[in-house]
């Protein structure tokens, strides 16, 4: 599944026990579970634990006025943002916990489910 988030601006970042991006558009995908962040060349992985974020937080506030170019959800909830300078991040399902949220403007909601697999609720029309 697609979705679409290209041209979207990362405009806030929300650090909480959780990671949350807000795009310009008011998307909101909040991730409450470990997550990979790639570099633009692939050379660095960095792997961010949101519930206890220390010294490996940082590279996450790199993503901040970020062009988003891609957003792609595989059916087992496997959730890949990829920005414009190259950078991509990428969160798998978790076994016990919802790994991740997207939440549009217009009310669309997904969600990871425990295990895997996506939930998906549509918004209003436009």
């Amino acid at each position: 599944m697609e979705y679409s988030l290209e041209g979207q601006e990362i405009s806030r970042i929300c650090l909480d026990y959780a990671v949350t991006l807000e795009t310009t558009d008011g998307t909101e995908l909040r991730i409450e579970t470990v997550f990979r962040l790639m570099s633009a060349d692939g050379s660095r992985s960095v792997e961010i634990d949101p519930s206890n974020l220390g010294d490996t937080g940082e590279p996450v506030l790199h993503l901040l006025h970020q062009q988003v170019v891609l957003a792609t959800v595989a059916e087992s909830g496997t959730l890949t943002l990829t920005c414009m300078r190259g950078e991509r991040m990428e969160c798998e399902p978790d076994q016990e916990f919802e790994a991740w949220t997207l939440v549009t403007a217009a009310g669309e909601r997904m969600v990871c489910l425990p295990g895997g697999g996506i939930a998906h609720w549509p918004g209003s029309a436009p």
